[in-house]
């Protein structure tokens, strides 16, 4: 899945004033990925299933599963 290369995001300050922040290339890519860390969904959840399986089977041989 592509992701935008810029975003726009709406949201408060430690000190609870709103604000907003217009991202583009790089920023746009780390806050869409923090975003997914809030919503639960990893990097193992956007591949697809055979590179998902690859990755599993990688993994399960680097830690000895």
């Amino acid at each position: 899945m592509k992701r935008p290369s810029t975003v726009r995001v709406q949201a408060w300050s430690e000190k609870g004033r709103p604000f907003a922040l217009s991202a583009e290339e790089y920023l746009a890519r780390v806050i869409q990925h923090e975003l997914d860390h809030l919503n639960g969904i990893l990097f193992i959840d956007r591949v697809g299933p055979k590179k998902r399986q690859r990755l599993l089977t990688e993994y399960d041989s680097k830690v000895g599963v």
